[in-house]
């Protein structure tokens, strides 16, 4: 018994793991992306610090809701979703404009 509830509990270690590498990759190409636009001169510094910080806030928001319990509830990702819209809604226009 004790010896399925470890296998249990590294399968789901492994899978929560997993999901944390997508996220980080996804957030690793918007840097890339941002960089890109900066050094085109499509964004200025300000923007860019501006894009940066808050995507150090939706990360800090998840690792907090990671904290509490392990696990991230229904209001914790309508919040993180919506940070990360408002993100990407940001850097649209700061590339647009």
């Amino acid at each position: 018994m004790k010896t399925r509830n470890l296998i249990l509990v590294i399968i789901a270690f492994v899978f929560s793991m997993n999901n944390a590498g997508a996220f980080e990759r996804h957030f690793k190409s918007f840097n890339e992306r941002d960089y890109h636009h900066f050094q085109d001169r499509r964004i200025t510094k300000r923007e860019a610090a501006k894009l940066k910080m808050e995507r150090r806030d939706i990360k800090r928001d998840r690792r907090r809701a990671l904290a509490n319990d392990g696990k991230i509830g229904p209001l914790e990702r309508r919040h993180i979703r919506r940070d990360k819209k408002v993100l990407r809604r940001n850097t649209v226009r700061a590339i647009r404009h």
